[in-house]
Order: C-alpha cells, then structure tokens, then sequence
C-alpha cells in the first residue's frame, strides 16, 4: 500500500503483550502504567486474522514486540500457525533475550526467520541499573544460542545514553566482532515518562566517531527501507548501524505501521492518534470493514515526526514504548 506521500508501506510490527520481565529505565520506570487487562489484549484468533488481512493488502513483513513477546504463552504454537497462515512472509522477533536460550530452537523450528535482542550494556552493573535485572548472562546465553539457530542478520539494539553507556560504544564491537551480527546504537528518544532528558542524547555523530576512533569503517548501501546507516567493520564479522530518530530522521523512507497488544494502529511510532481495530473485530465487522481501517491508518501516516534533539521537555505521549510496542 502506498501512503499519501508515495511511500509503500509494507512492514507491521506486532505487539503481542505489553508484560515485560525487565524495568528498564527508558521503557518502563518506576511509575510505569499497569500492563492491560487480559481481555483488552488481542487473542492469538484476532492477531492471526488481523496478519492474513494485512498480507492481502501486500503486507510482507511480520515483527512480533512486546513488552517482551516471550512471556506471553503460548507463543511458539502461535508463531507456528502464524507462519502457516503467512507461508512466504518474512517473520522476525524482538526480545530483551532473557528467555531466549529457552526458546530459540523452538521458534527457529516454528518458522522465525530473524531475531533482534535489545542489549544496552554488556557491563553487569550497568545493566541492572538499567534494567533492574542481574540477568546479562542469560541474555548473552541468548544471543549464543540465537546464533547457533543460524538466524540470518541477528541484530542487537544498543540504546545509547549520555553518562550511562555511551563509552561502551567500541566494547560492543570487540565483544562480537567474530560474530556475524549486527551491532545497532540508537538515539535515546523521549517517550512518556521515560525521564528523557536531552543532555543525555548522545547523537550520531558522536557513535560515528566514537567508531571510527577505534574502527576502520566502510559504509554500506541502505538495505531496504530501514532505518539505519551502517558500516562494515574493516577485519570483523559484525557490522554496525547506528539509528538517529533525534538528529537524522529517516521519516522519508518509513514502510511501518504498529499494531499494539490491545488492537491500535499506530501509523507513527511517535503519534497519538490511532484507528482502533479491535472495536471492529470485536463488533462482528467484516473483513472489508476491517481492510478500510487499515486503509485509513495508512492513508494517515505523517510526513515526519516533529521530535529533535533540541527537544527541551519530554514527550507528552501517554503511552510508553512498551505499551505502543518497541
């Protein structure tokens, strides 16, 4: 489908839950919003049909979020009728990599095809200053066993902040540097009540130095619609990316839209507007019904988004990332 601005937008990311085992600092604080009530949640039924209609629309891209996806049950069955349903879809998940050594040989089994594993420190204490949680060596236990699944371009997301981990930056790429991954540092962005605060922006030109400070870097061609700007790393098997939300938007390319646990369609990840579909779904709609919906969120998708780093005051967004889905 094609949005009023001649992008074609072809990639739906999922929300499954908003539950999360982890705290962290930019998603979920401690006066988070409680997770929904499990009736406003989307039955795995209502997801699955949602998916077939989006992919007769020519949606062909799948990402299953969260909260963290691997806490709701029964996803790996799920997952399995999911792919069934969607035979040639491309079928990715993103998880903080907790539970992932549990359940990576089951969804490689059930037809995932790729994994992302939010990773923002590989220091032990840093971590659970950021996550409430001691359980980095779980996620690293995760990411080994991603990688012995053969998951194709296993990415790890690094939300970069000012005075809590930037200096990591080179660490992540020593770390997995005979890895075939794809280490991405991103912007922290404003979002609810995430106690954004602009001086902890670390920006991309600074990643990028930090970088090549340390890295013989090569760029790559854009791959797609997505948006980071990566670089091969000159006698590695990672590659790096770096995504720039605050400093250089990528709006002009953005193929997505977000479906959240409790049935929103969110055209822009920082919009408050949204087109309800679990009100049709729930009213005995029809599938043209539902198809003009979504219609309409595309057809409602922004040209940009109006946040910088030069933002002075948090988002005034009432949901939080887990709640819109990461």
């Amino acid at each position: 489908m094609q949005d009023s601005y001649g992008r074609t937008v072809h990639y739906l990311r999922v929300s499954i839950t908003d539950r999360c085992n982890l705290r962290c600092a930019y998603c979920r604080p401690a006066a988070a919003i409680e997770p929904a009530n499990h009736p406003w949640v989307l039955s795995y039924e209502e997801l699955l049909r949602l998916c077939g209609l989006f992919c007769s629309l020519g949606f062909d891209k799948f990402r299953l979020t969260g909260g963290e996806p691997l806490v709701r049950r029964d996803l790996v069955p799920f997952l399995s009728r999911l792919r069934a349903r969607l035979p040639s879809a491309s079928l990715a998940l993103t998880t903080n990599g907790v539970l992932l050594a549990r359940y990576a040989e089951a969804l490689r089994l059930a037809g995932l095809d790729r994994v992302n594993v939010s990773l923002d420190s590989l220091d032990p204490v840093t971590f659970e200053e950021i996550t409430g949680s001691k359980g980095i060596e779980a996620v690293l236990a995760g990411i080994g066993a991603a990688l012995a699944q053969g998951f194709s371009a296993l990415k790890l997301n690094v939300v970069v902040m000012r005075g809590v981990n930037h200096e990591e930056i080179p660490r992540f790429v020593e770390r997995f540097a005979g890895s075939p991954v794809y280490v991405r540092f991103i912007e922290f962005m404003p979002f609810g009540i995430n106690g954004w605060d602009r001086e902890r922006v670390y920006p991309y030109a600074s990643i990028l130095r930090d970088l090549e400070a340390r890295f013989t870097l090569t760029p790559r061609r854009r791959d797609g619609s997505g948006p980071s700007r990566d670089f091969d790393v000159e006698g590695a098997a990672c590659r790096v990316g770096i995504i720039s939300p605050l400093t250089r938007s990528f709006c002009e390319d953005c193929n997505r839209l977000r479906l959240t646990s409790d049935g929103k369609i969110r055209s822009c990840l920082f919009s408050e507007e949204d087109v309800d579909l679990r009100v049709l779904l729930r009213s005995g709609a029809g599938d043209e019904a539902i198809l003009s919906a979504i219609g309409q969120a595309v057809a409602s998708k922004p040209r940009e988004h109006r946040l910088s780093a030069d933002t002075t005051t948090p988002s005034h967004f009432t949901r939080t990332m887990r709640q819109v889905g990461g």
